[in-house]
């Protein structure tokens, strides 16, 4: 059946005298006795009772009403389908209308998504925020044909980004040596806005010949310390260690991910 809000009432002998049940009155309950308990006693138990709907009326939820008085600390459903909070104290004050008196509260995971556009949080345990690939630069079958010169970096791919937090970041690129006969090393590595703060990392290999083998390589990193808000550029770059070749660079991508 339809459920509707209790009437906003005044508890059950709020101001009344009461005397509370003695511990084996409450176990057992009522005798039977040909004299009634007290009165007192009846007091104490509606009370109780009135009490407890009240409580639940202000703190488990329910929806907001015009002639409640909340206090702060409880909270409500208002009549567009969020939940609010009362700051301070107050009575036929709608919770959508008045951020003095009301604060938002119990937000959805995609209402915080929608909040942290770029920043994103851990709320218990939970990574909250953007998805966690924020952003992709990827370029398939790009055959990039005059790495000739030895220990020449070469920009194979480009991520321009806005900082937020503590990011996980990914370079990929596929290498063919097309030298019929002598085998060739190359090296991958990132950069961030021109300069190398990966000490120095990078990752490495040896490319057969004959231009039929595709070898890929991929290096991650962290990036701490950016400054959210901050325009970065994240550059992939390789080279090789000799002049055999050319080499063909395939499928390449730079990663961006929070954590």
């Amino acid at each position: 059946m339809p459920l509707t809000r209790p009437q906003v009432l005044t508890p059950w002998a709020d101001s009344g005298d009461k005397t509370a049940p003695t511990t084996p009155e409450v176990s057992a309950g009522w005798p039977v006795t040909n004299i009634p308990p007290s009165r007192q006693r009846f007091n104490w138990i509606l009370n109780l009772l009135h009490n407890g709907v009240r409580y639940l009326t202000r703190r488990g939820l329910p929806d907001w009403s015009a002639s409640e008085a909340y206090e702060v600390g409880d909270r409500c459903l208002a009549a567009n389908g969020l939940t609010y909070r009362c700051i301070l104290a107050n009575t036929n004050v709608e919770p959508s209308s008045d951020a003095l008196r009301w604060e938002r509260w119990g937000y959805s995971r995609s209402e915080l998504q929608a909040e942290l556009p770029n920043v994103g949080a851990v709320i218990n345990n939970t990574y909250i925020g953007p998805d966690p690939v924020k952003q992709r630069a990827f370029t398939a079958n790009v055959v990039l044909s005059d790495m000739s010169a030895a220990e020449t970096l070469y920009t194979l791919q480009t991520l321009t980004f806005t900082a937020a937090r503590r990011a996980r970041v990914t370079g990929h690129a596929s290498f063919k040596n097309t030298n019929a006969s002598t085998s060739v090393g190359v090296n991958l590595e990132m950069r961030l806005n021109g300069s190398n703060v990966f000490g120095g990392h990078y990752l490495g290999a040896v490319l057969p010949p004959g231009g039929t083998t595709q070898i890929p390589i991929s290096i991650s990193d962290f990036l701490a310390g950016l400054t959210p808000g901050t325009t970065y550029t994240l550059t992939l770059m390789g080279k090789k260690n000799t002049a055999v070749g050319p080499v063909q660079v395939l499928d390449t991508y730079l990663d961006i991910e929070y954590v």
